[in-house]
């Protein structure tokens, strides 16, 4: 993982970072929230982009942090992890 300073997709990755980053658990979610939504608008302006594969491979490493976090600190169901939504469509 880059350190805080490193910023190389700044549409993203300094919400990104500060959900990462954060202690407080109230802060946490707002910060988890903010990331979501600053990822989801980058990829819709990816969306239509031939470059970009850097990026969206960044964003999908990003996307597994979030969800990690999210279980592991926050008490979210595991089943909302990707990884067991992508185990679930293969059956």
């Amino acid at each position: 993982m880059r350190s805080r300073d490193e910023i190389t997709f700044p549409d993203w990755q300094p919400e990104y970072q500060a959900a990462l980053f954060e202690t407080d658990q109230q802060k946490r979610r707002e910060n988890l929230y903010v990331a979501e939504i600053a990822i989801v608008n980058r990829l819709q302006a990816l969306r239509t982009s031939t470059n970009g594969h850097i990026e969206r491979a960044a964003i999908a490493d990003a996307i597994r942090n979030l969800r990690r976090l999210q279980i592991e600190t926050m008490g979210y169901p595991a089943s909302a992890a990707p990884e067991a939504e992508d185990s679930a469509q293969t059956r």
